[in-house]
């Protein structure tokens, strides 16, 4: 019998097969290596490199001025960047009682103004506040720029919080930073009892990340540090995103009509002035994008209400080195710290010039 197999050709030939499937195989998994690891080249090369998410997340629980809120004194990170959360839940050192000569701003916003991707030091609020103190020619007068950006939030939030902490921050200027996507109201109420219900969660869960949430959280976090993979996700949420709901749109410029007379009638109510800051999607620094009309919309509007306004656009502009990487921070899409330092000092000068024209006026 052995020598029957040994003398039967197809036999001899199964060893040979196998070897040659499993060199094709090696082949096979060795070119798939070599391509993924020269796209992740050049994809960091031409795009960036991804940041690495470190923990604790941002956490945060119910409100009911504005649907949720930072979790107050509770420190957190974005990607690599520690995030300081004051007792009033908002981003920045504690805000104390206001001394004589300091001029105070409440920047109000989303997580452009909250400042996604870079440290503290490096939002726009917190260079606005550095420029400012630089350049002012008053020595008598202290400038302080509270960072009421979070995550997330519309412009009816902004108004929320307005409402809420305007009286206990006791500000001299207000400055709204509008982003485009503010244009969709919050749904505060729903969010809130959602809040309620589930208590404190982390924000980019809407839960506690614990047992199996906890697993999946983690192979997301190796995933993403793959430029490669990130590069070929954007691509995929590029193509399958929705149309933008015109619609939708035009109904939230007239929803901002009504909430900037409510902004007016509370900055009026705490003694302050009202400023607006339109801040530009990043697409628009290379060409156009379907947020410039809305852009021209809502600085119309400020106009119409005597709200003095500013387009961030050019300002953030001067930060475009070129090439083929916008001033964002890479595979997220918020501007990165040298956008946010030219929007930061275009805002100073704003303030400034607010600020002496409000002095010089009878």
């Amino acid at each position: 019998m052995t020598q029957a197999k040994a003398d039967n050709p197809s036999a001899k030939g199964k060893p040979r097969r196998r070897r040659r499937l499993l060199f094709r195989l090696i082949a096979v998994f060795f070119g798939l290596f070599v391509a993924f690891v020269l796209g992740e080249i050049a994809v960091r090369l031409f795009v960036g490199s991804p940041l690495a998410e470190h923990e604790p997340l941002m956490v945060v629980r119910a409100n009911p001025y504005r649907g949720y809120e930072m979790m107050p004194s509770t420190p957190h990170y974005t990607y690599h960047y520690p995030v300081q959360i004051n007792a009033l839940g908002l981003r920045g050192p504690e805000v104390e009682a206001k001394k004589p000569g300091e001029v105070r701003v409440f920047a109000l916003g989303d997580s452009m103004t909250y400042g996604q991707g870079v440290a503290d030091d490096q939002t726009i609020p917190a260079v606005a506040q550095q420029t400012m103190t630089a350049q002012s020619n008053d020595s008598g007068r202290t400038f302080t720029v509270v960072n009421g950006g979070v995550r997330g939030y519309a412009t009816n939030q902004e108004l929320g919080m307005l409402r809420e902490l305007g009286p206990t921050i006791d500000p001299d200027v207000i400055i709204l930073f509008w982003y485009w996507n503010d244009l969709n109201d919050a749904p505060i109420a729903d969010v809130n009892a959602t809040f309620e219900r589930s208590g404190p969660v982390v924000f980019e869960t809407k839960a506690k990340i614990e047992g199996w949430l906890w697993v999946k959280w983690q192979v997301r976090a190796l995933l993403r540090r793959s430029a490669l993979i990130m590069w070929l996700h954007d691509v995929y949420r590029g193509l399958s995103q929705p149309k933008v709901d015109t619609a939708g749109m035009d109904a939230g410029v007239k929803r901002f009509q009504s909430h900037l007379g409510e902004f007016r009638a509370l900055a009026a109510q705490q003694n302050a002035s009202l400023l607006v800051a339109i801040v530009p999607d990043p697409t628009s620094l290379r060409g156009e994008h379907m947020s410039d009309v809305y852009r021209a919309k809502i600085a119309a509007i400020c106009t119409e209400q005597r709200v003095p306004v500013i387009d961030l656009l050019h300002s953030a502009k001067e930060a475009d080195a070129g090439g083929y990487r916008l001033p964002v921070v890479p595979f997220d899409g918020h501007f990165n710290a040298d956008a946010n330092a030219a929007m930061g000092k275009a805002t100073a000068k704003f303030l400034l010039e607010h600020l002496q024209g409000a002095h010089t006026s009878p």
